[in-house]
């Protein structure tokens, strides 16, 4: 008697998972066995264009499924799907079995404490994430643009007349086609967004709207206050920690401190003697201990380690 499969097999199998001995377990399975059989009985039946499982929503319920462990590559999930859907009756079966064990009501994209990473949505639009945070949205995605963000992220929206929205928990950032970032903090007493191109409409937590901005501002809201103040800033290079290169022209350090935090994952303090320093460098792939003998060169400063937190002050130069 044939093997029952796993659940897990069949998500295993088009992540590009699988092991040579559950492979061999797939195409032994009884599942597989009987699938095989209808089809030498009824080749036409299951060559027919309603049996053959949608690949793309087959991608999403997988990627979902797996997406806290490990980002997947849509193109290795088509050319393992496209190779298998010869056999048309094995398709079909693995689309049953996956209709029948996963959600697919929500994805979600996340990025680890350190890292950086890009997306793009269902719309064309791009994302970038930065470490420990996390963007949710429906499968209708297309239809009803709306996110759930955590943390901190960088959109560039294509403009498709239909309203992107995100939701934060304390804001609410609304366009059509922008480039932009907003950044709330579960721990952070502040959420921010900073518009690069085009204009975003920005609203109380399904409230009113309080603010309209245009390029080159900032918005930072006060939790607990519910107050907002907007400032003029360069757009571009607060969001620079999206590119695999950084450069900073007459930058202050606090500024700099914030691209460190999300480029390295380490908290950065700098006191006030020191933060009227200015710098003009670049990096790319320096590392943290580089980056930071870099900074005390450029200027009379220093830094010292204190528990889990880097902290820029004033060189004594006696």
């Amino acid at each position: 008697m044939k093997k029952k499969l796993s659940p897990n097999i069949f998500a295993r199998f088009y992540a590009g998972l699988i092991k040579p001995k559950e492979e061999q377990e797939l195409i032994s399975s009884e599942e597989v066995d009987t699938l095989m059989k209808k089809q030498w009985d009824n080749p036409e039946e299951m060559k027919s264009a309603a049996r053959k499982p949608d690949f793309d929503a087959l991608f999403q319920k997988i990627d979902h499924h797996t997406s806290k462990q490990k980002p997947l590559i849509k193109l290795t999930f088509l050319k393992i799907a496209a190779g298998l859907a010869i056999l048309t009756g094995l398709t079909a079966v693995l689309y049953f079995a996956f209709n029948q064990t996963i959600s697919p009501a929500q994805m979600q994209l996340t990025s680890a404490k350190g890292q950086v990473v890009d997306f793009t949505l269902p719309d064309g639009s791009k994302v970038w994430l930065t470490g420990e945070s996390s963007i949710t949205y429906e499968k209708t995605f297309v239809k009803n643009r709306l996110i759930d963000l955590q943390g901190h992220a960088y959109f560039d929206v294509i403009n498709n007349n239909t309203p992107f929205k995100i939701l934060t928990g304390d804001i609410d950032v609304e366009v059509t086609g922008t480039s932009f970032s907003v950044m709330n903090f579960s721990g952070s007493s502040e959420a921010e967004v900073i518009l690069v191109e085009g204009s975003v409409n920005v609203s109380a937590n399904g409230g009113k709207l309080f603010a309209s901005m245009v390029p080159n501002e900032k918005l930072i809201f006060n939790k607990t206050s519910g107050l907002f103040i907007i400032e003029k800033v360069n757009a571009k290079e607060l969001t620079l920690w999206k590119e695999e290169k950084l450069s900073f022209n007459n930058t202050p350090l606090p500024e700099i401190a914030i691209a460190l935090n999300l480029r390295y994952g380490k908290s950065f303090r700098v006191e006030n003697n020191a933060a009227t320093y200015n710098f003009t460098f670049s990096l790319s792939g320096e590392t943290l201990k580089e980056t930071l003998e870099l900074i005390i060169t450029l200027a009379p400063v220093t830094y010292r380690v204190e528990g889990e937190t880097i902290v820029f002050e004033k060189a004594d130069l006696k």
